[in-house]
């Protein structure tokens, strides 16, 4: 049986198309021309409002929060010590009332709110609305270590939280030199830590605070302390101009700084070391002991720094000086 084929001449298609075109005349009273006109600018305004149409704005990070300051940052294990935390905000979209301080806990753990911080002026002889948050919460650790603290902060227009990076508080126990008889807080640092003393060869001892190395398995000095013994009671800028800098160039340069730490004179470095000093590395900091007797230098290891394991070296040094007891 044969399929029949239908063809369609040529003629008969053009009717069809002119029909087509009659008709829709017929029904808009548009003529083709027109017809195709409108079309075309149809497709114009299509295209211009896909244009003109703003593209989805993508919301913007929280601002960022800076890294807060913990006073002291260093405490003694089983001692009841009041940390007082502060962080400079001054994002006007903060929301006030939202910043947190947060005390971290283990990996894998919420941290837990230590409390609301307030920019009310407590942080010195600030004034309030100065952008700086303050609070000040007690710690009694049980055991030595390291305490993380961080904030967190709402601001307008954002769905979640801005968060700062952490400050340690290290929660260290006190080490009595068996040689020169000083006492102070040995920091905890993330590794096994200890303190050792021996007898000096310039002072009366010198005292090591070490970290174990892990890969060489062995301890290596991060923090180090000579007690010098200061018989003629010489006053500290005497003792540093006999012992230090006989002739005067780091007092001149104004290398180091006269300050009072915990009711300790003390001459703290804020450098540079001029050139024409030919006498060697200098320490961190000096200071003497209320008597006079005994002059304390403090300075980083030549192995391991104390930046190495998240802390301020300055902040840190200064703050192991403040628990010195003679």
């Amino acid at each position: 049986m044969k399929t029949l084929k239908f063809l369609i001449p040529i003629s008969v298609l053009i009717v069809l198309f002119a029909a087509g075109g009659l008709w829709l005349y017929g029904k808009d009273g548009k003529t083709p021309a027109q017809i195709a006109s409108s079309v075309s600018q149809s497709a114009h305004e299509a295209s211009t409002a896909r244009e003109e149409t703003p593209e989805a704005v993508i919301p913007a990070s929280a601002p960022s929060i800076p890294a807060p300051v913990a006073t002291p940052n260093l405490i003694t294990v089983n001692t009841s010590t009041a940390v007082t935390v502060t962080v400079q905000l001054v994002d006007p979209t903060l929301i006030p009332g939202s910043v947190n301080l947060l005390r971290l806990g283990a990996t894998g753990t919420q941290p837990t709110i230590l409390g609301v911080m307030h920019d009310d002026g407590l942080n010195g002889d600030a004034k309030a609305n100065d952008g700086i948050y303050t609070l000040r919460t007690t710690f009694n650790e049980h055991g030595t270590g390291q305490i993380s603290l961080q904030v967190s902060a709402a601001f307008k227009g954002k769905l979640q939280r801005a968060i700062s990076a952490y400050v340690l508080v290290t929660v260290g126990s006190t080490y009595k030199d068996p040689i020169s008889g000083v006492s102070f807080t040995s920091p905890q640092f993330s590794v096994t830590t200890q303190a050792t003393s021996s007898v000096s060869s310039s002072g009366l001892s010198d005292i090591d605070v070490q970290v174990l190395d892990p890969k060489a398995q062995e301890y290596i000095s991060v923090i180090g302390l000579i007690v010098y013994s200061n018989p003629s009671k010489l006053s500290l800028a005497q003792w540093f101009s006999s012992n230090v800098d006989d002739d005067n160039i780091l007092h001149n340069a104004n290398v180091f700084q006269a300050q009072v730490i915990n009711g300790h004179s003390a001459l703290v470095f804020v450098g540079p070391v001029p050139s024409e000093y030919q006498d060697g590395p200098v320490a961190f900091a000096y200071m003497i002991s209320p008597s006079g007797d005994r002059v304390v230098a403090i300075t980083q290891g030549q192995e391991a720094q104390v930046s190495d394991y998240g802390y301020d070296p300055a902040m840190l040094l200064t703050q192991l000086l403040a628990t010195f007891t003679f």
